[in-house]
């Protein structure tokens, strides 16, 4: 038997009777392991709930950051944390988000 394709899935509970299905599927090059690429299509499929979960904290934080006038100094500095550590974990998610975001505005 010769394995070609891997595809991965999974089901998040995002509460109040409602789930995030993600998945992704790979084609395997010549030589290229299933396992390996299996564990790569999980850790990315985690990879992308863990950022949709968190989007709504990053845009509060940089909301935060910047209106420093209305926060107190320790909530600013915690909202610039939270934000260059998103950003560093996530920067070809938080590209094409904000991609889709200015497709969306030249639309509206």
């Amino acid at each position: 038997m010769k394995i070609t394709t891997v595809v991965y899935h999974k089901v998040f509970n995002l509460g109040d009777y409602e789930n995030e299905k993600i998945s992704l599927e790979a084609t395997l090059e010549e030589g290229e392991s299933h396992v390996e690429a299996t564990a790569t299509l999980k850790e990315e499929v985690q990879k992308a709930h863990d950022f949709s979960s968190q989007l709504p904290d990053y845009l509060r934080a940089q909301k935060i950051a910047n209106d420093p006038f209305n926060h107190t100094g320790s909530n600013v500095e915690r909202a610039k944390e939270a934000i260059a550590e998103f950003e560093q974990r996530f920067p070809d998610y938080i590209q094409a988000y904000k991609s889709k975001m200015a497709g969306k505005l030249i639309q509206d």
